[in-house]
């Protein structure tokens, strides 16, 4: 995974998404141990977007996260369903790809502010955690995280874990590291209000936190 300017000449092989929208856009591609591409797609919308992990699981399934800064990212299954950083900087977002390259579920993350998560892993239950870093302080947790509030402004640390329940309660864990303060402009596009999305259905896309 990574990001690309480039247009028609991007190696796409049966891609979920295979329409350059513009700016920079992330993509995801699997290949052989040989490095045949197995597929290949963009991840992307109107804005820029940039992958920055990847991870594969033992059937195959490919999950990949990074920043989107885009109001119409595809999301689908999502924990998140609206693009949240007011800011005009980025919010994460978190995707699976089936072994086939065909989208199971992507996921909006994060607050009013940046977020970037910089680490994906997932464990052999299924789970997959993300480990970053955001400058929100209304990044999604719930009353039972590690930690549901950010000590201080500035940039703080996160780690979060998703996974496909039938349903379950969306938690989410928060942690903090040193703070620092800065100011920033802010953009004139302060449109609308912050809310937490957890679409529900009977399967969906869920955080959770470890026992």
């Amino acid at each position: 995974t990574g990001s690309t300017f480039s247009t028609n000449d991007f190696p796409l092989v049966t891609p979920f998404q295979g329409l350059y929208i513009g700016g920079e856009e992330a993509f995801a591609a699997k290949l052989t141990p040989n490095c045949q591409v197995v597929w290949s797609t963009f991840i992307a919308a109107s804005q820029n977007e940039t992958g920055s992990a990847i991870a594969v699981d033992a059937a195959g399934a490919v999950y990949v996260s990074g920043v989107t800064s885009s109001t119409n990212f595809p999301i689908h299954r999502t924990v998140q369903a609206t693009y949240n950083d007011f800011t005009c900087d980025n919010d994460g977002f978190v995707c699976k790809f089936n072994a086939d390259g065909s989208r199971d579920w992507a996921t909006y993350y994060g607050g009013w502010r940046a977020e970037n998560p910089y680490g994906l892993v997932v464990n052999p239950a299924g789970q997959v955690i993300t480990v970053g870093r955001t400058e929100s302080t209304d990044l999604p947790v719930t009353d039972n995280a590690y930690q549901p509030t950010a000590f201080t402004a500035g940039v703080n640390a996160f780690v979060s874990i998703f996974e496909i329940a039938c349903p379950s309660t969306p938690i989410i864990i928060h942690s903090t590291e040193n703070a620092f303060y800065y100011d920033q402009f802010w953009c004139n596009n302060y449109n609308s209000t912050y809310n937490n999305y957890f679409q529900s259905d009977t399967c969906t896309l869920q955080l959770i936190a470890p026992p």
